[in-house]
């Protein structure tokens, strides 16, 4: 089987790894996760991602999605790819692998993606991010076009059910 990419985009909070997750294992894939990636370059959990280690991390990031290509394995790419330019970089890797790339829009209404980070604060289950942050990315999230052959999760159906209806036969 051909392998596949699929470059995730959406706010922090929308279930980005959640879906990521479920995907490599329900369908046997590898799972790039910048934001575990980040954390691992932390001194400890109560520090901050520096810009340095996020250029690090989304590096590591491509130089993992290039080798499990490499290896003829499909990858979930998860991260917000926020910006159109972000999620171009994932695709010219995939490009000189020869293989498709597809991006799952994360479309979770704002509000419960707000809720769910304030969920976070009081019981920390990743990362936090703040106000600020969140609202930053928020507004400056660049939706996918339909040029970059999109697939939309609206949380409507659970994470399996859609896998299986859209992603994984």
């Amino acid at each position: 089987m051909t392998p596949v990419v699929y470059i995730l985009c959406g706010t922090q909070f929308a279930g980005k790894t959640t879906l990521a997750h479920t995907l490599a294992m329900q369908c046997g894939w590898t799972h790039v996760e910048v934001d575990a990636i980040a954390e691992s370059l932390l001194d400890s959990s109560d520090s901050e991602v520096t810009e340095e280690q996020w250029t690090v991390s989304f590096n590591t990031s491509y130089e993992q999605v290039a080798a499990s290509l490499a290896r003829g394995k499909s990858v979930v790419h998860d991260a917000t790819n926020y910006a159109r330019i972000a999620r171009d970089r994932v695709r010219e890797i995939a490009h000189q692998f020869g293989v498709p790339v597809h991006v799952i829009y994360m479309a979770v209404p704002i509000e419960e993606a707000n809720q769910r980070r304030i969920a976070n604060q009081a019981q920390p289950q990743r990362h936090d991010v703040s106000d600020a942050g969140f609202l930053e990315l928020v507004s400056s999230l660049e939706p996918p076009t339909a040029d970059e052959s999109v697939f939309v999760f609206d949380g409507t159906l659970d994470v399996v059910t859609w896998i299986e209806r859209f992603i994984c036969d």
